[in-house]
């Protein structure tokens, strides 16, 4: 193979463009086997930390590993603080409303942390679908969760926003869900997102992150040099936020100045649904000052049992550690504690098996039982319990989706495809299944089927933003760009604070990131606070665009994108090389030896062995 070819293969060799990560992270994707015995089987990035789906083979359970990014594992601080946090966290033990984090250890030069998979995503998908009861149903799950938390450790959170509670379908809860707090004591061990304000804190009450309109004044006062102190008040501000946010719809602030100087709308006025005692506390939470807010998440929990009693009627029967629990009608939507261990678990599924028993013919007694096997990891039982509801009801689309649900869960996901199908074929209006359906056809590599499937979830639901972002991401796989970009586009239109359409660099699996479509494009971006104006993210926007004008052979404009992101970051060694690889492929050999020069001299040490790739490279391209 001529060196000309190896300069195209240079850029275009791998669906993620080389970014000067540790040569060992190639490893660290869908496949390969931890500890010869955790299976990767879904990556999720972000700027904090990256997550795994994995299957255990020895236990046959799915669970999460979460570690620190790529550009961290050779951090010696960043590792030991993260270790430390993970520490925190593996020592709250089980609770019924936190994420339960199982150990943590070194493996392979990375700090690895094991915990239970939820499954069904973060609170943040589901905010704009929530009615008052809904509402306030999570905030006495959360309100739990963070009173447990506060009492085991006398800790505070730190973290608190819609990303850090994951929603975990359950049967046993009322409202089908249960709420779980995650990222104790790791998310403060981490760089943050450029729109956090953040900093440390005296030793005695370690660092905190939020973004700013979400940010609690006293934290927002020390980063601008005034005196502030971290605590469980802190924790209590921030949940505020978060009820505001599920209440109202809309944020309280949009900005530090907003924070310091003026008093946010009351939730009533933007919601008349809203009843004055949540009302009032809401207000509470977010008092500026904290000995104005409530003592602990304890008494914010019993306030809001009574919210809950004063809007429909009812008592609200508290799920967590603490309390026992005695078997209800499983099949109504009252609750019934479940202490999670094994044992106890056991007897959730003998009373499922009991209430099937009473009633053979059950199907939603069947549909529960699966539902609840699958939580414990127990697939092979809770397909039999769907395959028993099907010979039941054979014609029930919702039982094949869900059985189509729990197939990809197992990752069986031609058979999942298979009951995803039949369920549409009985029921062809299901926007959400055609979406699913489309995302296990994307995952098997059959990408024009998966847009098809997309295209036809979106004619239902033309303004769901998740099934357009998935349509592009096929369309880009396929390297149909313009294509892709108009479906990204489309996000931003419905959207504009998707923000996972503007800044997702790295999250996609298409050769294409989201974000690089939009600067193409010259998609104007929304207006975000003024920390993203940094010379470095400026850089990486230019890079960004480079990178998309190079993959649609664009390769002079590529060329003044990369020199643009040099001009606002010299030192930027994947900018000379993607640059170099440019100019190679335009035939401009001095130019791209040059460059290749410049990415020699400035790489980091972690990329030797791509810096001896393009050092054999210059070698050959010399005369």
């Amino acid at each position: 193979m001529g060196w000309r070819q190896k300069i195209v293969d240079l850029f275009f060799e791998s669906e993620d463009p080389p970014r000067s990560h540790p040569a060992s992270s190639r490893a660290w994707t869908a496949g390969y086997l931890v500890k010869n015995r955790y299976e990767l089987l879904e990556i999720t990035k972000s700027d904090q930390y990256v997550t795994y789906t994995a299957r255990d083979q020895t236990a046959k359970k799915t669970l999460s590993i979460i570690t620190v990014p790529d550009n961290l594992v050779n951090d010696a601080g960043a590792v030991q603080d993260f270790m430390d946090g993970a520490d925190e966290w593996v020592s709250l033990g089980h609770h019924t409303n936190i994420v339960f984090a199982d150990f943590v250890e070194m493996v392979d030069g990375r700090p690895l942390l094991f915990s239970e998979y939820t499954g069904n995503g973060v609170l943040r998908q589901y905010l704009k679908s929530f009615p008052l009861e809904k509402t306030l149903d999570f905030a006495i799950q959360f309100c739990t969760g963070m009173e447990y938390a506060h009492e085991k450790l006398e800790t505070f959170h730190g973290s608190i926003r819609p990303s850090s509670v994951m929603v975990q379908k359950n049967p046993v809860f009322r409202f089908g869900h249960c709420y779980k707090i995650r990222d104790f004591g790791i998310a403060q061990s981490f760089p943050q997102d450029p729109r956090i304000v953040h900093g440390k804190y005296p030793a005695d009450t370690g660092t905190f992150s939020f973004t700013p309109p979400e940010l609690f004044p006293q934290k927002i006062k020390e980063n601008f040099s005034f005196h502030g102190t971290a605590s469980t008040k802190s924790d209590i501000y921030a949940f505020g936020v978060l009820l505001y946010v599920m209440a109202t719809g809309k944020m309280p602030f949009y900005g530090p100045d907003e924070i310091f100087c003026g008093c946010p709308e009351r939730p009533l006025s933007s919601n008349p649904k809203v009843p004055e005692s949540l009302d009032r506390l809401i207000g509470r939470c977010m008092k500026r000052r904290p000995e104005d807010r409530y003592a602990d998440f304890g008494e914010i929990k019993n306030e809001l049992k009574r919210v809950f009693r004063e809007l429909t009627g009812e008592e609200y029967a508290v799920i967590g550690r603490k309390d026992s629990w005695a078997h209800n009608d499983w099949n109504s939507t009252r609750e019934v504690f479940v202490e999670p261990d094994s044992a106890c678990f056991d007897e959730v599924v003998t009373a499922f098996e009991c209430s099937i028993l009473l009633e053979p013919e059950n199907i939603q007694s069947l549909v529960n039982k699966g539902d609840f096997l699958a939580e414990l990891g127990r697939f092979d039982e809770a397909v039999s319990a769907y395959a028993r509801a099907l010979e039941l009801s054979p014609n029930d689309a919702r039982v094949w989706n869900n059985k189509g649900t729990l197939l990809a869960r197992c990752g069986r996901l031609k058979e999942a495809v298979s009951a995803y199908s039949r369920g549409l074929e009985l029921s062809p209006g299901d926007a959400r299944a055609w979406n699913n359906k489309g995302v296990l056809l994307a995952e098997l590599g059959r990408l024009e089927e998966a847009v098809t499937a997309y295209t036809r979830a979106l004619e239902l639901a033309p303004a769901d933003v998740k099934i357009w972002n998935n349509k592009g991401d096929a369309l880009a796989e396929l390297g149909r760009f313009d294509e892709a970009v108009s479906a990204f586009r489309h996000v931003c239109t419905v959207d504009p604070e998707d923000t996972d359409a503007w800044y997702s660099t790295g999250g996609s699996p298409a050769p294409l990131g989201r974000f690089e479509t939009a600067l193409a494009f010259e998609t104007p971006l929304p207006n975000l606070p003024r920390e993203n104006t940094s010379r470095p993210r400026e850089a990486e926007k230019w890079y960004c665009e480079g990178e998309s004008l190079a993959r649609r052979g664009k390769f002079e404009e590529a060329v003044s994108a990369y020199d643009h992101a040099i001009t606002l970051k010299p030192d930027y060694a994947d900018a000379w090389l993607n640059k170099g690889t440019a100019y190679g492929i335009l035939g401009k050999d001095r130019d791209a030896v040059r460059c290749f020069g410049k990415f020699v001299q400035m790489a980091p040490p972690e990329s030797a062995a791509q810096v001896r790739e393009v050092e054999q490279l210059i070698g050959q391209m010399k005369p």
